[in-house]
Protein backbone atom coordinates (compact mmCIF):
# COMPACT_ATOMS: atom_id res chain seq x y z
CA UNK A 1 0.00 0.00 0.00
CA UNK A 2 0.95 3.69 -0.88
CA UNK A 3 1.51 6.21 1.36
CA UNK A 4 1.77 9.81 0.83
CA UNK A 5 3.85 11.33 4.14
CA UNK A 6 2.90 14.79 5.42
CA UNK A 7 5.47 17.23 7.29
CA UNK A 8 4.88 16.00 10.65
CA UNK A 9 6.00 12.91 12.46
CA UNK A 10 3.54 11.97 14.99
CA UNK A 11 0.66 9.40 14.87
CA UNK A 12 -1.70 10.33 11.63
CA UNK A 13 0.76 11.81 9.84
CA UNK A 14 0.41 9.03 6.88
CA UNK A 15 -2.32 10.13 4.09
CA UNK A 16 -3.35 6.70 2.82
CA UNK A 17 -3.63 6.97 -0.80
CA UNK A 18 -6.76 5.26 -3.07
CA UNK A 19 -5.61 1.97 -5.17
CA UNK A 20 -7.90 1.11 -7.95
CA UNK A 21 -8.22 -2.47 -6.77
CA UNK A 22 -10.96 -0.70 -4.34
CA UNK A 23 -13.22 -0.38 -7.24
CA UNK A 24 -13.76 -4.47 -6.98
CA UNK A 25 -15.38 -4.17 -3.04
CA UNK A 26 -17.72 -1.22 -4.16
CA UNK A 27 -15.35 2.01 -3.25
CA UNK A 28 -14.03 5.00 -5.62
CA UNK A 29 -12.48 8.05 -4.29
CA UNK A 30 -15.04 10.61 -3.60
CA UNK A 31 -14.94 13.85 -5.44
CA UNK A 32 -13.14 17.01 -4.54
CA UNK A 33 -10.74 15.02 -2.08
CA UNK A 34 -7.64 14.81 -4.10
CA UNK A 35 -5.51 16.40 -1.11
CA UNK A 36 -6.07 13.43 1.61
CA UNK A 37 -8.29 10.80 -0.57
CA UNK A 38 -12.05 9.86 0.50
CA UNK A 39 -13.09 6.35 -0.01
CA UNK A 40 -16.86 6.57 -1.10
CA UNK A 41 -18.97 3.25 -0.89
CA UNK A 42 -20.57 3.64 -4.64
CA UNK A 43 -23.50 1.20 -3.49
CA UNK A 44 -24.70 4.04 -0.53
CA UNK A 45 -22.91 6.89 -1.72
CA UNK A 46 -21.44 7.49 1.69
CA UNK A 47 -17.92 9.24 2.55
CA UNK A 48 -16.14 7.48 4.84
CA UNK A 49 -12.88 8.84 6.12
CA UNK A 50 -9.04 8.59 5.23
CA UNK A 51 -8.11 5.48 8.03
CA UNK A 52 -10.61 2.67 6.59
CA UNK A 53 -9.01 3.08 3.40
CA UNK A 54 -7.49 -0.03 4.52
CA UNK A 55 -8.27 -2.86 2.70
CA UNK A 56 -9.46 -4.91 6.08
CA UNK A 57 -11.56 -2.10 6.55
CA UNK A 58 -12.67 -1.91 3.58
CA UNK A 59 -13.72 -5.16 2.86
CA UNK A 60 -15.43 -5.41 6.39
CA UNK A 61 -17.61 -2.56 5.13
CA UNK A 62 -18.34 -4.33 1.85
CA UNK A 63 -19.44 -7.43 3.51
CA UNK A 64 -21.07 -6.87 6.02
CA UNK A 65 -24.32 -3.96 5.11
CA UNK A 66 -23.52 -5.51 1.47
CA UNK A 67 -23.03 -8.98 1.56
CA UNK A 68 -25.55 -9.98 -1.29
CA UNK A 69 -23.16 -7.94 -3.45
CA UNK A 70 -20.01 -10.35 -2.75
CA UNK A 71 -18.85 -11.74 -5.88
CA UNK A 72 -20.62 -8.99 -7.94
CA UNK A 73 -18.12 -9.12 -11.04
CA UNK A 74 -15.93 -6.08 -11.57
CA UNK A 75 -18.36 -4.86 -14.67
CA UNK A 76 -21.30 -4.27 -12.20
CA UNK A 77 -18.89 -1.79 -9.85
CA UNK A 78 -17.62 0.38 -13.16
CA UNK A 79 -21.30 0.53 -14.33
CA UNK A 80 -21.84 1.64 -10.85
CA UNK A 81 -19.12 4.22 -10.77
CA UNK A 82 -19.89 5.48 -14.74
CA UNK A 83 -23.68 6.07 -13.58
CA UNK A 84 -22.32 8.01 -10.14
CA UNK A 85 -20.29 9.96 -12.16
CA UNK A 86 -22.99 11.05 -14.93
CA UNK A 87 -25.44 11.80 -11.88
CA UNK A 88 -22.57 14.43 -10.57
CA UNK A 89 -22.03 15.88 -14.00
CA UNK A 90 -25.84 15.94 -14.62
CA UNK A 91 -25.67 17.86 -10.53
CA UNK A 92 -23.25 20.34 -11.65
CA UNK A 93 -24.88 21.25 -14.84
CA UNK A 94 -28.01 22.16 -12.82
CA UNK A 95 -25.87 24.50 -10.78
Amino acid sequence: MDYAETSNKGKGDFIRQYDNNYLELGFTIAPSSEKVPLPMCLVRAKILSNDTMKPSKLTRHFHSPHSNLVGKPLAYFKRLLSETENERTEMLKMN
